[in-house]
């Protein structure tokens, strides 16, 4: 894990991942909630440390979740459409299909918060963005958002595992890749305490993609 020293930064941009400036910040992002359990419990933490985060959001469970979805923008972070029914094939699919995933993700989460905060990042499940669903962006106003770092939380690798993959891969400008819902995320809950301490430590800022 790198150290900010005062003044360092290069100050430069990586468009792969939603614009995010490559100095001694990083972007937290937590995808396939919201869950009744663990997105609170992520919230809860992110707010102990003033930590500001992108919540990648499944429609269906947007629709069964209004409630955490309210709480998120509430909170001050910020919400990016994971298509509607998580779709890992979505490559596959036609445009039509793709079209769909991305509107009625953008409907349930405008319903949720009665259109009080704009959508502006769209990540595709299981991959980067492919250029096939890229092409499809624009018509919706939304940018693609990638990651840098990934410690596979979503195979419950073990808490220990996922904070050494974290901090010990860390670099000025991390897309971090977590996971607040899609099944039991304590272990994730459980790291992210010891990975914000690590981040605060190291002087690492949080920042939203494209903020400077």
């Amino acid at each position: 894990m790198t150290k900010r020293q005062d003044g360092d930064s290069d100050g430069e941009t990586n468009p792969d991942t939603g614009g995010v400036a490559e100095d001694y910040t990083v972007t937290l992002t937590f995808d396939d909630g919201p869950h009744p359990v663990y997105t609170p419990q992520v919230l809860e933490l992110l707010e102990e440390h003033d930590a500001i985060a992108v919540f990648c959001m499944v429609g269906q469970r947007a629709r069964e979740h209004p409630e955490i979805v309210r709480q998120v923008v509430d909170a001050g972070h910020a919400l990016c459409n994971h298509t509607d029914t998580h779709d890992e094939k979505l490559s596959e699919r036609t445009r039509e299909e793709i079209e769909r995933q991305i509107t009625e993700t953008d409907e349930a989460l405008d319903d949720a918060v009665g259109g009080d905060t704009e959508v502006r990042w769209f990540r595709q499940p299981a991959t980067f963005v492919q250029p096939q669903v890229e092409t499809v962006l624009g018509d919706h106003g939304l940018e693609p958002l990638d990651w840098t770092l990934d410690p596979r939380d979503w195979s419950r690798p073990g808490t220990e595992s996922i904070v050494q993959d974290v901090l010990g891969g860390l670099e000025p400008g991390s897309v971090i890749l977590l996971h607040d819902g899609g099944g039991d995320r304590s272990q994730t809950v459980a790291a992210l305490d010891q990975i914000l301490t690590g981040l605060d430590a190291a002087g690492y800022r949080y920042v939203l993609p494209g903020d400077p």
